[in-house]
């Protein structure tokens, strides 16, 4: 096997597991589990340490895509 062939196989099974636990962690949430408590367990973001919670974020700071999804909320979600 070839060395690109291992790095593939590599990344196709960390995505694999990335997936499975946003999939365990967007069941905690619709289960009732807080952001604030997952965050604190499970982000790698400075922010973990304030569940998760960041302050207000500069809209032209954002990558497109969250930009693009944050259009489509409505007040409070």
């Amino acid at each position: 096997i070839s060395s690109v062939d291992q790095t593939d196989s590599l990344l196709q099974s960390k995505d694999s597991l990335i997936q499975q636990l946003l999939i365990e962690l967007s069941d905690k949430i619709n289960a009732g589990t807080s952001f604030s408590s997952l965050a604190k367990l499970h982000s790698q973001d400075p922010s973990y340490k304030n569940g998760g919670e960041s302050g207000w974020l500069d809209e032209n700071r954002l990558p497109v895509v969250f930009k693009q999804h944050l259009s489509q909320l409505k007040a409070d979600e």
